[in-house]
């Protein structure tokens, strides 16, 4: 995650009236903020530790709109529509602050090990099919030829073309930098812990240390931690912790980032390796675990025994927000005017970023929101 010091913090936070506050510093929100801030807004923005410390921090770096079992239905086109947003979006990143971001598009390589896994892809193949998404089904032999130090012990699966890959840690500092050198004020290190509202309208925030901001509107952006403030509508959200690894080989092993359940592994161009992921509803508990990097090394070596000589280089956990249905929840509150949802993409944060940042953007600027996405109301949850 990027850090930014204690100085920059006090230097950005001197204000006290915006346009518009976000509540949330991982990828969605410091997207959102990124794209208000390009449109004139005075943004703030409030992350209760550092940038990038929640679900940001537990992504592995595959955009998976066909792929992810998460995905379907309007959901899935809309994770469509961002990932061809993303080229566009990276080349406006680079021009902010000249930073590269890694973007691989050789796709992914779904495995299966047994006729079972097989045949479930078969049937996913036939709704890939219908929604006009790419694929080539493969052989044993076809699948070695792309990728020689595979577990010979497979028995097929698919390419995925269109699923690329990104260095989800390069993408959150990047993102980061440029909502700094856009103008964005930042909040570092204070929760917030109460909506303000005014005949049922939000007028802005308090901190925990008791600041009060004010704004015309407010987006709720916090991942795991969107359900704790004060005032806000019942918001189901809970954690879902994500343990990953992160190896490096002098040699570069593999072309595509591969999946067979539950292993997943993502090359880099540097010969580092992300090799995850868990799914654990743990509370807020962010602890790394032996049975969580067991449980991935068990799962990768399966895919690869190649990986066994990689050396170690860091190890983490981070926090997905889950709601009941596994779905997003996004739009307008209906229970508090210019009070805005954007959280709970569980694993597809990364994948709906582009999308997400100009979907919120163009609501709060007046422009009509897509009806096929009412589904993911925050509404939904209302008792």
């Amino acid at each position: 995650m990027i850090k930014l010091t204690r100085s920059q913090n006090i230097q950005k936070t001197k204000e006290s009236n915006f346009d518009i506050i976000i509540v949330g510093g991982g990828i969605i929100g410091c997207s959102i903020a990124l794209e208000l801030t390009e449109r004139k807004y005075k943004v703030a923005l409030i992350e209760r530790d550092k940038l990038g410390s929640g679900a940001s921090s537990a992504a592995t770096g595959g955009l998976t709109p066909q792929s992810d079992d998460f995905c379907k239905g309007p959901l899935r086109l809309f994770a469509l529509a961002s990932l061809e947003m993303y080229p566009k979006w990276l080349k406006k990143l680079y021009d902010i602050t000249g930073a590269y971001v890694e973007y691989q598009e050789y796709g992914l390589l779904r495995l299966a090990f047994t006729k079972e896994v097989l045949d479930q892809l078969d049937e996913s193949a036939k709704t890939w099919a219908k929604e006009g998404f790419s694929f080539r089904k493969l052989s044993r032999k076809q699948i070695l030829q792309m990728e020689p130090l595979l577990n010979p012990e497979l028995i097929g699966g698919y390419h995925l073309p269109q699923e690329p890959s990104i260095d989800p840690q390069a993408l959150m500092d990047t993102v980061a930098r440029a909502i700094s050198l856009t103008g964005c004020h930042i909040f570092l290190g204070r929760p917030v812990v109460e909506l303000i509202q005014q005949q049922k309208r939000a007028k802005g925030v308090i901190l925990s240390d008791g600041t009060i901001l004010s704004a015309d509107w407010v987006v709720i952006a916090a991942g795991a931690w969107s359900g704790m403030i004060k005032g806000i509508p019942f918001c189901p959200v809970e954690p879902a912790k994500g343990q990953v690894l992160l190896v490096k080989t002098h040699r570069n092993l593999f072309k595509y980032h591969i999946y067979s359940t539950p292993g997943y592994i993502i090359p880099r161009l540097d010969g580092r390796i992300t090799l995850g992921v868990t799914y654990e509803l743990a509370g807020y508990n962010k602890t790394v675990t032996v049975g969580g990097m067991h449980e991935i090394l068990n799962a990768t070596m399966k895919l690869s025994e190649a990986i066994k000589d990689c050396e170690i280089l860091r190890y983490w956990a981070g926090l997905r927000p889950r709601m009941p249905d596994e779905k997003p929840v996004l739009g307008l509150s209906s229970k508090v005017e210019r009070l805005v949802f954007a959280t709970g993409h569980f694993g597809l944060g990364i994948t709906l970023t582009p999308i997400t940042a100009k979907l919120i953007s163009d609501l709060i600027s007046g422009k009509p929101f897509n009806k096929e996405l009412s589904i993911y109301s925050p509404d939904r949850f209302e008792k």
